[in-house]
């Protein structure tokens, strides 16, 4: 995989338009929030934002918004197009999402029209009811958890796949894999560590690297 551009339609508009899920919870809304604001607080070439009459993506035909937000387990399967797709690994195995894991998902829905395929759609999937160790045992992750979840999620609808995900060490940040949840002495305090060594990396703040920034803005 690698960076996949929108359609030109859309790049040109600068701007993705996402749908919420009425399914959502309050604080998986309040982080696509959040994670918005910080995401256009960069300045990048692309913005998001929730149109007050933001409609979702229906199963056939051009209407809707660009990204759909969604939280779910188990089997996870969208329409767009007239196609139904699941999600699968890279060994085109059907994937059994956990609910509870500190993780996402985006599925990009792709089109050619003769030329490259280039992205239509994106549906993020984010899991019901994450889960993080901690003083006492399990319990609910903190809302900077889910932020930073949200925001990185964002950062694959922009366009850029797992290949282009950062690495942990001194330039890890909002892109990076496999960071690892720090628990507060309370669920408001839970951050996410990115870098464990020297320099200490942790999110919040939402930021992005400069190579980040260069794959973003060099796809729009």
């Amino acid at each position: 995989m690698a960076v996949v551009a929108w359609e030109t339609s859309i790049r040109n508009g600068k701007v993705l338009n996402v749908f919420p899920s009425a399914k959502l919870s309050k604080g998986w809304l309040d982080a696509l929030k959040t994670s918005i604001v910080a995401f256009n607080n960069l300045k990048l070439n692309v913005t998001f934002a929730i149109p007050n009459n933001a409609q979702a993506i229906p199963p056939d035909g051009e209407d809707g918004v660009e990204v759909q937000f969604n939280m779910g387990r188990g089997t996870i399967t969208n329409q767009a197009h007239g196609t139904t797709f699941t999600l699968t690994d890279k060994a085109g195995q059907v994937v059994n999402f956990s609910g509870t894991s500190l993780h996402g998902s985006t599925q990009t829905l792709k089109r050619s029209f003769g030329g490259p395929h280039l992205i239509r759609r994106a549906f993020i999937t984010v899991p019901d009811k994450p889960q993080m160790s901690a003083t006492g045992g399990q319990r609910d992750a903190g809302p900077n958890i889910l932020n930073f979840i949200a925001f990185h999620e964002l950062i694959h609808a922009t366009g850029l796949s797992n290949d282009e995900h950062s690495a942990t060490g001194p330039n890890a940040d909002g892109f990076t894999i496999f960071p690892t949840a720090d628990a507060g002495k309370t669920a408001k305090d839970d951050r996410m560590i990115l870098n464990s060594n020297p320099p200490r990396i942790f999110a919040p703040p939402l930021t992005i690297s400069p190579r980040v920034v260069g794959l973003i803005n060099g796809n729009w």
